[in-house]
C-alpha cells in the first residue's frame, strides 16, 4: 500500500572522517515521504467518507425500526 522510503546513504564519512550530506538522497527521500503522506491523507479521506455512509445507513435502519415500533402500536 504505501511505498517504503529508505534514508540510508544520506550522510556519510568522507576520506577524512567528516560527515558528508548527501543532498540528493535528501531530496529525493523528501519527495518520497511527501508522496506517502499524500497517499496516507487520500485513505483518510476514504474512510472518512466511508465511516459517513455507514453512520447514513445505521441512522435510516434505526428510523425504520422505529417507524415500523410505531405502526405496531
Amino acid at each position: 500500500m504505501f511505498g517504503s522510503v529508505s534514508m540510508s546513504c544520506m550522510v556519510a564519512k568522507d576520506r577524512q572522517g567528516k560527515l558528508t550530506l548527501n543532498l540528493e538522497n535528501l531530496e529525493n527521500t523528501k519527495e518520497q515521504y511527501a508522496a506517502v503522506f499524500k497517499e496516507l491523507d487520500a485513505a483518510k479521506q476514504e474512510l472518512r467518507r466511508i465511516r459517513h455512509d455507514c453512520e447514513a445507513v445505521i441512522e435510516e435502519k434505526t428510523e425504520a425500526g422505529r417507524e415500523k415500533l410505531r405502526l405496531k402500536l
